[in-house]
């Protein structure tokens, strides 16, 4: 099982977000808040597919993510870079674990993404015992079943303002 922690913070058009048909809003003061939080998401998913929020909301869609570049290097004998990496069926995420905690601003998620499919370009120099393995061209794998845990921090201090 792979794990991730990933940390980040989301700054946007909130106004637009949370106008857009398709986002729940939860009350923070909510009895069971991280089942509404869960099923905000899901409600969210196939918007993060396109990007698309509608009310002319729109983000970078989440298929495909593209990474420029990932670069495993380790002294004169290991080197690999996968290159142009195009990633898909991430939309397909669920998320079984989820934890909220509005006095400190956070929210802990274990987060089930099956069966990524990847496309790109890679060069590798590898230098196993006596044998020298070079080589670079195209690759396509499937990456099977993962899970990642996802910290998400809120800002503090950020309030929205609504002229009325």
């Amino acid at each position: 099982m792979s794990n991730a922690r990933l940390k980040f913070c989301f700054l946007g058009k909130f106004e637009n977000f949370l106008a857009a048909p398709s986002f729940k809003i939860c009350p923070r003061n909510s009895p069971n808040l991280a089942n509404c939080i869960k099923s905000s998401i899901e409600i969210l998913r196939p918007h993060l597919k396109t990007g698309d929020f509608g009310n002319g909301f729109k983000i970078d869609s989440l298929e495909p993510i593209t990474i420029d570049d990932i670069l495993l290097e380790r002294g004169q004998g290991f080197y690999f870079n996968l290159m142009n990496v195009k990633a898909f069926k991430i939309s397909n995420f669920h998320v079984e674990k989820l934890r909220v905690n509005v006095n400190s601003f956070y929210i802990d998620a274990i987060v089930n993404i099956p069966n990524v499919e990847a496309v790109g370009d890679y060069k590798l120099n590898l230098l196993i015992a006596l044998a020298n393995i070079k080589g670079e061209g195209r690759f396509k794998c499937l990456i099977g079943k993962k899970h990642f845990s996802l910290l998400y921090y809120f800002l503090k201090n950020f309030i929205i303002h609504r002229n009325r």
